[in-house]
């Protein structure tokens, strides 16, 4: 019986693990392709006329290009570190500030367009890619939620209250 019970565990988690793997590699390929989809759509504009080939489209080019190539290291846990790293690099910053600088210009707002959607695209594979974050998020966005009902039985309560309101005179 002890035995049956630690190969069933060993089992599990041999499924649990391959379970995981798929779901992982499932999301590489799915994110991979979008990211291959917008930078068609990039390389479209340009050839069509639409976008500007200038730095801003080799940035966004090259950048996506090696966003594919790096999808499998991309994790938070990356993120966090690459945060820790740059948070007081005037380099970084200069550069940031430039590139939404740029963005902002109306010959690349078509530019702008496909950088929100690589954000948003990497943004959907964190947000995937770690179940605890996930969890994490739909429990801030409960407590937010709460939070703003507890705000509007608040706002309500002042509205009404004879202390603070004259609606008492009103409704009869």
């Amino acid at each position: 019986m002890l035995y049956f019970l630690i190969a069933m565990l060993i089992m599990l988690a041999l499924f649990d693990k391959a379970l995981r793997r798929g779901r992982f590699e499932l999301l590489f390929t799915d994110t991979r392709f979008k990211l291959f989809a917008l930078r068609d759509e990039l390389r479209d504009g340009v050839i069509n006329g639409t976008l500007p080939e200038n730095r801003w489209f080799e940035y966004l080019d090259t950048s996506i290009t090696k966003a594919i190539d790096l999808l499998p290291t991309i994790a938070v846990w990356e993120v966090f570190g690459l945060v820790l790293r740059y948070k007081n690099d005037s380099t970084v910053r200069h550069a940031q500030l430039t590139l939404i600088d740029a963005l902002s210009e109306d010959e690349n707002q078509g530019l702008s367009d496909i950088y929100a959607k690589f954000v948003v695209c990497i943004a959907e594979l964190l947000f995937q890619r770690h179940l605890g974050i996930r969890v994490g998020m739909t429990a801030v966005v409960h407590v937010v939620g709460r939070t703003r009902g507890l705000k509007k039985r608040f706002a309500e309560i002042v509205t009404v209250a004879p202390e603070t309101s004259t609606l008492n005179q009103y409704a009869q």
